[in-house]
């Protein structure tokens, strides 16, 4: 959830603020809260630590120092950037997907909100393995029930599997995301134990889904060190320290899911190339923010 915090808080901020770069996009942003954990008070936190780490930075550098925005300015600037987030939580896979096809309609509203004028950076679900256990229950009530049905099927005729709303649920996206000339980004959490430190992991939703996104990523907690079999308790205290100051970093890492790398498209490879092969990169989670490095 971190990383999608930090994707839409570089999403909405403002280019500059008093002539000073803050790498945001000046945009709008769908969020789509499926998981209900969305938290506006931790991504104003994050958006907060943003701007002041970069504003201090140029603070340095800074003639005459009076351009430097104050916190007064910066809190503006966080104020202006909320109204351009268009948060969303459906409570159930038909919701979800009512409000995928209706999003087209409400952004070109004028009168529904201040973002009229800005482009959308792009659509984030989290999670879209939120409706997953209530799907499958309901194809498998609707397959309990056809069996179980007196009727008998007709000759030569098929009885399909009912189908998953995952499979409506990957059409709406690619449309919502054709008419609005923007990316989704989704989180999906995997339904089976994920071995440590894996970085190719098979995809958990249904089929069409793990042919939907163009790269998807792996994000994983950082081990920390374990204490050794053999250690006095007077040892195990010293290393305390250490151990504690490292679950507090809340170092995470991020890789390329090398499943199905064999289907990548010559741009995706290039782009890969481009960064080192791996693609990726370290993030921390603090208490008060986010700190992408790599």
């Amino acid at each position: 959830m971190h990383l999608l915090y930090h994707i839409i808080a570089t999403a909405v901020l403002p280019a500059r603020i008093f002539d000073i770069p803050t790498m945001g996009q000046e945009s709008a942003i769908v969020v789509i809260d499926a998981d209900n954990r969305f938290s506006v008070v931790r991504l104003v936190q994050i958006i907060r630590n943003m701007l002041q780490t970069r504003l201090s930075e140029a603070r340095v550098q800074a003639n005459p120092p009076s351009l430097i925005p104050s916190l007064d300015d910066i809190e503006r600037a966080i104020e202006a950037s909320l109204t351009h987030i268009h948060i969303f939580r459906p409570q159930s896979m038909a919701s979800l997907l009512a409000t995928i096809s209706h999003l087209q309609t409400y952004l070109f509203r004028p009168d529904a909100h201040h973002s009229t004028h800005k482009c959308i950076h792009s659509i984030v679900l989290n999670s879209a393995s939120a409706f997953y256990w209530p799907d499958r229950c309901d194809m498998d009530t609707t397959s309990a029930l056809r069996a179980a049905s007196s009727v008998p099927p007709i000759a030569g005729a098929s009885n399909p599997r009912p189908q998953s709303g995952y499979v409506k649920l990957a059409s709406s996206l690619r449309r919502a995301s054709a008419e609005l000339s923007c990316p989704v980004f989704f989180t999906t959490w995997s339904q089976a134990a994920v071995q440590p430190g894996s970085t190719v992991i098979r995809p958990s939703l249904p089929n069409p889904w793990p042919g939907l996104s163009t790269l998807r990523l792996v994000v994983q907690r950082r081990a920390i060190r374990k204490l050794p079999g053999a250690i006095s308790a007077e040892e195990a205290l010293r290393d305390r320290a250490d151990r504690n100051a490292a679950v507090a970093e809340g170092w995470f890492d991020v890789s390329v899911n090398g499943f199905g790398a064999e289907e990548w498209s010559d741009a995706v490879r290039d782009g890969l190339r481009r960064m080192g092969g791996g693609g990726g990169f370290a993030m921390s989670i603090r208490a008060e923010g986010v700190v992408i490095e790599g």
